[in-house]
């Protein structure tokens, strides 16, 4: 083949380099950390301190509320707490006397029969329960031996209707002054560990000895059983249980009837739910009190505020203040779905803003678009 003479053949020089791919999209600038706050406050507003594009620091605060409405709320809402409390205890007694115990070991006297499935009402007695394994004898002396009678000594305790006599010991001393034939007299309390043939009731006198010889009372007594008490019912309801018997001997705590009443099992849990609301309703007036000064908790910018001086806040749960943390911003832009194969987390961003500024930054996520 033969080139034209007049043929002009075009030359360059030529270069390496990279061949770039770019994917562009469009969107809106925002901070990557924003706060809201004010959506719990109650009161009315005193004091707001800040303005669209302040700077803040952690802890300033933002505005202020008058908590004494909320403190009377408060105030009221203790004292219901109070109530509700004072109702459950009640319940819970009322529960609890259900089940009659002996309150101290005993023998039952007078001890009524009662069958299960009968019904018996609060204060219904149970007999008497009585401790007579120690017995106690209040003796009388004349004062002429106040300094010779004291706590610990034996005392001779004689029974004149079974004409024994038994020993005891002067378990305290009460001076008092009791006139008789003409004497004043102090009384000496004496405890008898019973045999198991003595009962109250008996007379006695108690003679002291002593190293200046015997100190005979002036007057004679009866015995009287150490303890004793009249047993009832507590609560009402069917019998379930019942273990009492006339001249029994019982422990102290063993029961003695158990009884079931079902109201009662729904009374507690009507004061409890009622507790609880109280309590609710109480924790969350100190928790709104709490917030009478308004602080945030980040560094940045405030970026709106939608509160004033005057306003009535009622903690309706819309944020008032919010303050946005500008030193870190995220970009949310949109790209074509043909492209998203193009792009992968991490890549670099060139981003430009409507005034021209143009900034580096990466892929923090990818989102499909719903």
């Amino acid at each position: 083949l033969h080139k034209e003479e007049n043929e002009e053949i075009a030359t360059g020089m030529v270069s390496r380099g990279s061949l770039v791919q770019s994917v562009s999209g469009y969107g809106t600038v925002r901070p990557l950390k924003e706060a809201k706050y004010g959506d719990k406050a109650r009161g009315k507003v005193t004091e707001v301190f800040v303005q669209p594009g302040d700077k803040v620091q952690p802890g300033d605060v933002l505005f202020t509320v008058d908590p004494s409405e909320l403190m009377d709320e408060l105030k009221k809402a203790q004292e219901e707490v109070a109530a509700a409390q004072g109702q459950v205890k009640e319940a819970q007694q009322a529960l609890s006397s259900l089940t009659t115990a002996a309150p101290f070991q005993g023998k039952l006297v007078g001890a009524p029969t009662l069958r299960a499935g009968q019904q018996v009402s609060q204060g219904m007695s149970l007999g008497k329960l009585i401790d007579d394994r120690t017995l106690t004898l209040a003796a009388y002396y004349s004062y002429a031996y106040e300094n010779q009678i004291t706590s610990g000594m034996r005392a001779l305790v004689s029974l004149p209707d079974s004409m024994t006599q038994v020993e005891g010991t002067v378990q305290s001393v009460d001076h008092i002054r009791k006139v008789q034939d003409g004497a004043v007299l102090f009384r000496a309390n004496i405890t008898i560990q019973n045999p198991g043939t003595l009962a109250a009731g008996t007379v006695a006198a108690a003679s002291i000895p002593t190293a200046q010889g015997e100190i005979m009372p002036a007057e004679t007594g009866t015995l009287q059983n150490a303890r004793e008490e009249e047993i009832t019912l507590q609560g009402e309801g069917k019998v379930t249980a019942s273990s009492l018997m006339d001249y029994g001997e019982y422990a102290a705590g063993q029961v003695l009837v158990r009884l079931e009443n079902p109201s009662l099992h729904t009374a507690i849990e009507n004061a409890q739910k009622a507790y609880d609301l109280a309590a609710q309703r109480a924790a969350q007036l100190e928790a709104d009190l709490g917030s009478r000064e308004v602080r945030t908790e980040i560094g940045g910018m405030v970026s709106s505020v939608s509160v004033q001086v005057g306003d009535n806040l009622t903690a309706a749960g819309t944020p008032l203040v919010a303050v946005s943390d500008t030193s870190s911003l995220l970009v949310e832009a949109s790209i074509d779905e043909l492209d998203i194969s193009k792009v992968s987390l991490g890549m670099p961003v060139e981003v430009t803003t409507d005034d021209g500024q143009q900034v580096s930054a990466w892929i923090y996520q990818l989102q499909p678009r719903e």
